[in-house]
């Protein structure tokens, strides 16, 4: 499978495939790796979404990137909002109304804050939903203290607090 670059900032590159389905479906799957630095972890569910006829988006595991939970830098959402953009392009190249967003670990985490966020189906397994690892506290935040744990930890429940009332999608 062959992967594209997108500079996210100087120096912080995302890669990422797309495959497109033979037939019409309005759908997209993204998918968001584990961190466990296995190739399957790299590459999420690129070995079980081959096999299928379906528009999906692969964001690959890359150590500058997962350290960010693709989503924080330094306390900002630059990240999220690079990949948010990358997905709302595929979107458009598909012509997509649905979008399923699947991760397992560390990518379950990702899923369930972009899909509880943006109100797109999820199906996340064995999330990561506390974050102790000083790489991913010290990336997302700029440091590495109780109170940079815990904003860190807080990311994602309160994007589960904000949006819990709206969210109707399906959740796996």
């Amino acid at each position: 499978m062959n992967f594209e670059t997108l500079n996210i900032l100087e120096g912080i590159d995302l890669h990422y495939s797309i495959q497109k389905c033979a037939s019409i479906s309005d759908v997209l799957i993204v998918s968001f790796p584990g961190g466990g630095g296995k190739i399957w972890d790299e590459v999420g569910y690129v070995f079980t979404l081959k096999k299928y006829d379906c528009n999906a988006l692969f964001i690959k595991a890359d150590n500058v990137v997962l350290k960010s939970l693709f989503c924080f830098f330094n306390k900002t959402t630059v990240i999220e909002e690079r990949i948010f953009s990358l997905i709302s392009d595929t979107m458009k190249l598909f012509n997509s109304s649905r979008v399923i967003v699947v991760g397992s670990s560390l990518g379950g985490y990702t899923a369930l804050y972009y899909g509880i966020k943006y109100n797109w189906d999820i199906v996340s397994g064995s999330p990561m939903t506390l974050i102790s690892d000083n790489k991913y506290v010290k990336f997302s935040t700029g440091g590495v203290d109780d109170s940079d744990k815990s904003w860190l930890n807080q990311r994602l429940y309160a994007e589960i607090e904000k949006h819990a009332c709206q969210y109707d999608k399906k959740l796996f």
